[in-house]
């Protein structure tokens, strides 16, 4: 192939940006997408979606042993290279011979524990096997799609070119377009930037010799060979490798919840508009600014991320405190607080289109809340230091996803983090939950509590005691009736318990039909449901009550027969002025009435989250740090005259969603506040409970 000519050497410098830029951008967006939930560990993502994974390669009829007895129901939306399987996947583990299953034609069903997924990262693998598994193991949008498929048509169309001048100029500045474009739309925002320098200098920089003959090199590799990997091609002279590395490390952190400071990186910036001196006494202030792209119109609001880099006699910690605290007294200033992150000193506000377009307002806006904050926060400017300052401006994007990864979480949970090691806590901590344990009650006293769920139809109250079963059985579980129609698909009143390891735990599940217009304003066997009258399997008569001579009906029931905890579940995506449809609002109000009146704890599981934004689909790690999230839950919390910390996000299992580590933890946390919430019931009411009479010496 001939390379002299000025269409080669753009061909190449084409092919280097596909196969270096665009295979660390791949690999990141990968990461966010598939390993999100298994804390960025791809052996672990690779042994939990094994199954799904072998029927990608294996024909749809060859059954393996973790199929369900009816067949198996994966969709199969492509056909997965038999290179791409062996080299995440080896052969060398332990067949159970009773898994191997065989006719007269050959064997039907293998046994799935023969294969055993490698200690391999997800950046070693090849452009075509990263978009394979995105392709059909991740929910991509539309436009995330189209992306993966010009970055790999680009790389084909090299590959297969019959000559490096077979292309015109305007055939490859327009590829250099589409190439830059489906990058940028599957980085983060937050680095878009990073990437778009990167992609800059590559279409400038002069290729050497020794490069051009390994890229010649590995486009042949691919053409000849459709089973290899690309190797990496040899980097740049050694400043512009320099400079790539310091990109491509920004990129490989997209989601570790930091953001860089790094000034070797942004003086190589060509971005920087200019620089803005604010002194105050002995502290001296530099701030740069990016350039903004895409101005808002008159009268949005713009965000701007303020990154200082703190000395060392300011108390960051304090000086987060102050300025959380401060929010609200920052309404009528120019530049306004969102929220504050201590570290490199973090802090995202808004200030109106207007004052940013003009340089001179802004500049003024930005030294009044630098002053603003050396006086709220008392810094001593007596002590001489330097302080950079960053601001950064965002669009809504990008500031969605500073809010996720940034921003200080409206509600903290007591687990240290969202992975495996949560998840068992929590876990173990619920299979071994004894009612009232700090009071040392016996299990005949107390056998178990009952956990009421009541709500609109196909708000998704049959389908969280499944997605319970689930985590406790490994598997997705059917065992409620659930769907979607206009009538309750509950006909009767279901008490559910859970076995995990051979033993039921101390806890049921009470499935009662949903609200409907049908019921008028009645509550039907709802108030004998509390009371603990209602037996299992009991059938619902509409519009009547539980007859008492009724053989489900249960004249003496103690304590451990009613119900502790109520939970009311609703559909987080419905209007949440008006989240339950107005003709069961009555029904809803007279059951919190009743629940008052006999002081059973009221909790609210706010389901289906996943349908509120983009942003949270999938990375329910970031729940709490979502303002959507948080607005919902105090608007259903002032709906129902309730605590806002009794508003549980929640997202169910359904067939469409593999069962990741981030629905079960918020399940089992949330099924966790029912229990304390229960148990709270029961210490207002021991008294009733055989072993503590008023005489009993434990209560004294």
């Amino acid at each position: 192939m001939s390379t002299s000519t000025r269409e080669a050497q753009e061909v190449l410098r084409l092919f280097k940006c596909v196969v270096d830029t665009g295979t660390d951008v791949l690999s990141a967006f990968a990461e966010d997408k598939l390993l999100s939930t298994y804390n960025r560990n791809f052996k672990q993502f690779l042994d939990d979606r094994k199954h799904e994974v072998f029927h990608l390669w294996q024909s749809q009829k060859l059954l393996c042993c973790a199929c369900p007895a009816v067949g198996c129901n994966l969709k199969r939306t492509g056909h997965m290279e038999n290179w791409i399987f062996r080299k995440i996947y080896d052969d060398t583990g332990t067949e159970d011979r009773g898994h191997i299953i065989r006719d007269q034609r050959g064997i039907k069903q293998m046994c799935l524990h023969k294969y055993v997924s490698l200690k391999i990262s997800i950046r070693e693998l090849d452009i075509s096997a990263i978009s394979f598994l995105l392709r059909n193991l991740a929910t991509l949008s539309p436009n995330e799609t189209t992306s993966l498929e010009t970055i790999a048509t680009h790389r084909s169309q090299i590959c297969h070119a019959c000559s490096t001048n077979c292309y015109s100029m305007v055939i490859l500045n327009t590829a250099w377009t589409d190439l830059e474009n489906a990058l940028i739309n599957i980085t983060n925002p937050l680095y878009k930037s990073f990437v778009q320098k990167s992609i800059k200098h590559m279409r400038t920089v002069n290729l050497e010799e020794k490069e051009i003959t390994e890229l010649l090199k590995t486009v042949q590799e691919v053409n000849t060979t459709q089973n290899i990997v690309l190797q990496e091609v040899v980097s740049y002279n050694a400043e512009a490798k320099e400079r790539d590395e310091q990109i491509l490390e920004q990129i490989g952190q997209l989601n570790n919840n930091q953001a860089s400071s790094n000034k070797e990186l942004n003086d190589k910036l060509e971005v920087i508009v200019g620089m803005l001196q604010h002194r105050i006494k002995c502290t001296s202030f530099s701030v740069k600014c990016d350039q903004p792209i895409n101005i808002p119109e008159e009268g949005e609001e713009c965000f701007v991320l303020w990154e200082l880099k703190t000395p060392e006699n300011w108390n960051a910690a304090e000086v987060e405190e102050v300025l959380t605290k401060y929010e609200d007294n920052c309404k009528d200033m120019p530049v306004k607080i969102k929220f504050v992150r201590k570290g490199s000193l973090l802090i995202m506000t808004t200030v109106s289109t207007k004052v940013l377009k003009d340089s001179t307002a802004f500049q003024n806006a930005v030294k009044d809340f630098l002053s603003m904050l050396v006086e709220v926060c008392k810094i001593d400017v007596n002590v001489s230091c330097d302080v950079d300052v960053t601001l950064r401006i965002l669009n809504k994007d990008e500031y969605a996803a500073a809010e996720m990864s940034l921003g200080t979480p409206w509600r903290e949970m007591d687990i240290p983090t969202w992975d495996y090691e949560s998840l068992n806590i929590l876990k173990k901590e619920i299979e071994e939950y004894v009612p009232l344990r700090e009071m040392s009650v016996s299990e005949d006293a107390l056998p178990h509590i009952n956990i009421l769920l009541l709500g609109q139809v196909e708000a998704g109250k049959s389908s969280f005691f499944n997605t319970l079963n689930s985590i406790f059985h490994d598997r997705l579980s059917i065992q409620a009736r659930a769907g979607r129609s206009d009538r309750s698909l509950t006909k009767s009143f279901n008490v559910y318990s859970i076995i995990s390891n051979k033993r039921i735990l101390r806890f049921r599940i009470c499935d009662s039909r949903g609200f409907e217009d049908t019921q008028g304003d009645d509550l039907f066997d709802i108030k004998d449901i509390v009371d603990g009258n209602i037996k299992n399997k009991y059938k619902f008569v509409e519009k009547l009550d539980i007859e008492k001579e009724s053989p489900f009906y249960r004249r003496d029931p103690k304590i451990n027969d009613r119900i502790h905890c109520v939970a009311i579940v609703v559909d987080a995506t419905k209007d949440p002025d008006h989240p339950i449809a107005e003709h069961v609002q009555e029904q809803i109000r007279k059951t919190q009435e009743l629940m008052n009146l006999k002081g059973v704890p009221q909790l609210i599981l706010m389901n289906k989250i996943d349908g509120l934004s983009e942003s949270i689909k999938g990375g329910f790690s970031s729940i709490f740090h979502s303002q959507e999230v948080k607005r919902r839950v105090e608007k259903l919390a002032n709906y129902f005259r309730l605590p806002p910390n009794t508003v549980l996000p929640m997202k169910n299992f359904d067939i469409k969603h593999h069962i990741n580590i981030n629905f079960q933890i918020l399940a089992l946390y949330n099924l966790r506040q029912m229990l304390r919430a229960a148990d709270d019931y029961l210490l207002n009411n021991l008294e009733e409970i055989d072993e503590f009479g008023p005489s009993n010496e434990k209560i004294k």
